[in-house]
């Protein structure tokens, strides 16, 4: 029977099938170890007062700019070959160029579009934490309110890329067509971003990890102790201030950095390929299930 992990089972598979989404995993991979960039030396570089014009500059097109024109054409062709095989055939490296090249532009705008709802999603959250901070209750109520908005949004839009590849939308139509896709089949698209979203989480727990380990150990050195039990503001302030500020500018040394790279590069790889190939699967199992309203009999023959 075909059913949610039956798909399931097939984008697992599928991530393996030909070399083209594990190429397209590794590249994916690369460009997020590159984009790691930004949390070694140069990171305490970009975040003084009179920062270097180049390393900025390096920081903004290795993070951002390289991600933003280089994605688009590497998830493209990575769909194309995962919508062929969820249809029966074969991918190949000239469907992953053609379907790369083809579909780029519309990728490259949409990619724009849904980084900007993200944007704006995020500082809808962070006005709400702002709002509930004069009670811890609101706070809780407000970003519990916040989450949901923020999820289902995200959601709702999650499907443009796919539409793009397999539906032929241009960018503008790619988001009422994920929206459609989404109500219509909303009770098997929630567990399917749910699993989406924990994955993506689990590509940053590398980097996470070892941030929240060197924050721990700037907390730990930044700790003032009094015999007393008495607390002095002025230098409770300075050293919260002091604490913030080296937050704010941590950074790796070459080889704990490099460590993370790796890591992360690796663990994206293979989130990649495999979301790539599920979605596919997902789409095209999902488009196919019938409602109790369908039917594949034709009742205009009794009428003749």
């Amino acid at each position: 029977m075909d059913d949610f992990t039956s798909a399931l089972r097939r984008g697992l598979s599928g991530t393996v099938k030909g070399p083209a989404l594990i190429v397209a995993g590794l590249l994916s991979g690369l460009i997020t170890a590159i984009t790691l960039i930004q949390y070694g030396p140069l990171n305490s570089i970009v975040n003084s007062t009179q920062p270097d014009m180049i390393e900025t500059l390096f920081v903004l097109g290795t993070s951002i700019v390289l991600p933003m024109f280089a994605m688009p054409f590497i998830l493209g062709g990575a769909l194309g070959c995962a919508v062929a095989q969820s249809a029966g055939g074969k991918s190949s490296w000239a469907l992953f160029v053609e379907s790369g090249k083809k579909n780029y532009l519309n990728l490259l705008m949409a990619g724009i579009a849904a980084w900007l709802v993200f944007y704006f999603l995020s500082l809808f959250m962070v006005v709400l934490i702002f709002l509930g901070s004069a009670s811890s209750l609101l706070m809780i109520l407000l970003v519990l309110i916040g989450g949901i908005v923020m999820f289902m949004g995200l959601m709702f839009i999650e499907f443009y890329d796919i539409s793009i590849v397999a539906g032929g939308a241009d960018f503008i139509r790619s988001f009422g067509a994920s929206i459609g896709f989404v109500r219509k089949h909303l009770p098997v698209v929630v567990p399917f971003f749910i699993l989406l979203v924990g994955l993506k989480v689990l590509v940053q727990l590398p980097l996470l990890t070892a941030y929240l380990l060197k924050g721990i150990a700037i907390i730990a050195a930044n700790l003032t102790y009094y015999d007393n039990g008495s607390v002095n503001t002025t230098l409770m302030n300075e050293t919260v201030n002091s604490t913030t500020a080296a937050f704010l500018s941590i950074s790796f040394s070459a080889p704990s950095l490099l460590a993370i790279m790796l890591l992360q590069g690796l663990v994206q790889a293979i989130v990649f390929a495999f979301l790539v190939s599920y979605k596919a699967e997902f789409y095209q199992w999902a488009k196919n299930i019938k409602k109790i309203t369908d039917f594949d009999y034709d009742f205009s023959a009794d009428r003749q």
